[in-house]
Order: C-alpha cells, then structure tokens, then sequence
C-alpha cells in the first residue's frame, strides 16, 4: 500500500506495512487438524502492527501497534470486550474497560446489530511518529485512514478505538516520562476525532465501517 504525503513543496513517497498476529502461524503442531491449534484468544483477538517508511531512505516513519477483538467472536463465546481483555493483561483490560464505557462502543446491539456484524473494536498501545517527521500531517493520515488502511490491507473493519496518550522510547517501546510529549500526543489525538472518557486519561473514537 502506497501513499504522498506532501510538505516542503516535495512531494516525498512513502511506503505502509500492515501485519497482525493472525499473519504468523507459529508452534502449530502438524498432528493435530488446523481448527486444534487455534486457541481461544486467537480467535477473538488479535494485534495489528503499522509501519510507514520513507522509500528514499527506507527508514521507519511512525509506527502503531495495537489489539483488537472480533465482535462477533465475543459474543458467540458469551464475552464482552472487558472480559476477553481480562485474559490477555492488565493494560488490555483497562484499555477495554475504558472503551466499553464510551458512548460510540456502547450503541451497538438490539435493532442496530446489523450496524457491527463483522466489526472490531480495540486499542491502540504504541503510536509513535519519529520526531524529524513530525508536523508533517503524517499522524493525521493515520488517525483518519486507520480503519480503511485494516480494512484493505487485513479485511478488518474498524468500528471503535481507544488509546492512551503516553509518551515512549522507540529504541525499547518503553514508557517514558516527557511533558512536552504527552501535551503534544493529546493534542493529536484530540484534533483527530479523539474523545477524552472517564478521568483516566483514555481517549476514543468510532469510524464508519468500509464496505468492498
């Protein structure tokens, strides 16, 4: 998947990796049918990594990594997003938590559920734009596009996220303690669709599902 993205009157060329975990068959073991070695998160989870790299340089533009949960799949093992978040860990499940009590993730169901057959909800654990390439319109273009970038490139309609603004080294993906850096995440994401839930710091937002 290619894309431009414009600034100091050059037009620069960009490249944009999607993969997810369901991309990977890892440990199966050959014994025993395909359906036997796809356990129960791996059906109604999965993560998803975003790349983007300048082609001149081939070097690493901004990433995003997250997880999402297949609505469908909850709700035919009998689970709500908390839950299944429970099983992963403590930051899925706060992420979730916090989602699930956001307006656009709760008006799903009853006469609406054909609205979101076949959707995904989740978070977003790590958006990181390298600083030369910031300011640049490049977090702009992701935030809008994350749900047709899924829904082109993974078949994954995207209905609702949630992140949580917190600064982080790329070097490690560890989180790390920088003012400036968190103001200026919050700003992004607020100027991009984002809305701020609870009084924990988690911020969400719905997008339209894309059809093929």
């Amino acid at each position: 998947m290619e894309n431009y993205l414009e600034y100091d009157e050059e037009r620069d060329r960009y490249r944009t990796e999607i993969t997810s975990s369901r991309g990977c068959l890892e440990c199966f073991d050959f014994t025993e049918p395909v359906e036997g070695n796809i356990y129960d998160e791996k059906q109604w989870s999965l993560e998803f990594y975003i790349r983007v790299i300048a082609e001149e340089k081939e070097q690493e533009v901004a990433v995003i990594k997250g997880i999402l949960f297949d609505e469908n799949k909850l709700e035919e093992s009998g689970l709500d997003i908390v839950e299944a978040a429970d099983y992963i860990a403590q930051d899925e499940y706060d992420a979730a938590y916090w989602l699930s009590e956001f307006e656009g993730y709760k008006g799903i169901g009853g006469d609406d559920e054909w609205i979101w057959k076949g959707s995904y909800s989740g978070y977003i654990a790590t958006f990181y734009v390298y600083e030369e390439y910031r300011n640049k319109g490049i977090a702009k273009y992701l935030f809008s596009n994350i749900h047709k970038l899924l829904k082109y490139s993974l078949n994954i309609n995207l209905r609702c996220i949630s992140i949580y603004p917190q600064p982080q080294d790329p070097e490690g993906w560890n989180n790390i303690s920088d003012d400036d850096m968190m103001r200026n995440m919050i700003q992004v994401i607020e100027r991009n669709g984002f809305i701020k839930i609870g009084n924990e710091g988690y911020y969400a937002r719905t997008y339209e599902l894309v059809e093929i």
